[in-house]
C-alpha cells in the first residue's frame, strides 16, 4: 500500500470517529449582537466574559441566560482571560485604529470580583495581544509590543 492511499485512509477515519463531536446543538442567548473579538469562561462555564472589537466587556453569571456590561472602561478590547471560578478576570486593550491610523494605547486590566470592580495593572503599551492567567487567577501574563512614535 502507497503512502497516499494510507494518508486517505486515515483521512477518512478521522473523519468518521470526529463527526459525532462536531454534532454539538448550539442555543443563542441574550447577549447583544456585537462583532465579538475575545470570550472567557469559567471552567464550569457558570460565568462568560465576552468584549466586543470597541466598547464595554459583558458578563454572564448564569451560564449565558442573561448578559450585562461591566464597569470595565469602553475601549477596544483584544484579549480576555479568567481563572477557573470566573472570579478573577484579566483583559487586554490593543489593536490598531483605523480612525487615527495609530495603535491603540490600553492598559491590562484585572477583576477580582468576577467583573464588578476594574483596576489597570499593567502600564498601557502600543500594543498588547494577548493575556492569560493560572487556574487560581493569581498568576497573569501578557504579551505585546512598543510600537516607535
Amino acid at each position: 500500500m502507497n503512502s497516499d492511499a494510507l494518508l486517505i485512509m486515515l483521512a477518512v477515519a478521522f473523519l468518521q470517529l470526529g463527526w459525532p463531536a462536531c454534532a454539538q446543538s448550539w442555543t443563542k442567548t441574550s447577549a447583544p449582537t456585537k462583532t465579538w473579538v475575545t470570550v472567557a469562561s469559567s471552567a464550569n462555564g457558570q460565568y462568560l466574559f465576552a468584549a466586543p472589537d470597541s466598547g464595554l466587556i459583558y458578563s454572564s453569571t448564569n451560564s449565558g441566560a442573561t448578559w450585562a456590561p461591566t464597569s470595565a472602561p469602553s475601549t477596544t478590547w483584544i484579549s480576555l482571560a479568567c481563572s477557573t471560578d470566573g472570579t478573577k478576570v484579566v483583559a487586554a486593550v490593543g489593536g490598531y485604529n483605523q480612525t487615527s491610523s495609530k495603535y491603540n494605547n490600553g492598559g491590562v486590566h484585572l477583576s477580582t470580583d468576577a467583573g464588578q470592580t476594574w483596576t489597570q495593572s499593567l502600564a498601557p503599551i502600543s500594543n498588547w495581544w494577548s493575556v492569560a492567567c493560572s487556574s487560581d487567577g493569581k498568576k497573569i501574563i501578557a504579551a505585546g509590543y512598543q510600537t516607535p512614535l
